[in-house]
């Protein structure tokens, strides 16, 4: 995981693909979504990495990854069949 952590990052320090106006803000938005994405994967599938590194990841997290869960759970069972794409393009 920590692998997966560095990779984000060097891709992100490296990578000339943005525009030079508002590069910093749109690197700082990309970097703290992959971080929020793979410790969603790690809260949603805790059986992928060993315990202690669940508990340090979680310990980092915002949210406890049982509250995370949670959440989701509650969110997939108010949104339509097929989940947030889904709600966005129902038709009305």
């Amino acid at each position: 995981m920590n692998r997966l952590f560095h990779f984000a990052d060097q891709i992100l320090t490296t990578a000339d693909c943005l525009p030079p106006r508002g590069q910093k803000a749109a690197r700082d938005l990309i970097q703290r979504n992959c971080t929020f994405s793979i410790m969603q994967g790690v809260g949603e599938h805790p059986s992928f990495v060993s315990k202690p590194y669940y508990v340090a990841l979680e310990q980092r997290s915002p949210l406890r990854f049982g509250y995370f869960r949670s959440l989701t759970r509650k969110l997939e069972e108010r949104l339509p069949k097929g989940g947030i794409t889904a709600a966005c393009w129902q038709e009305t």
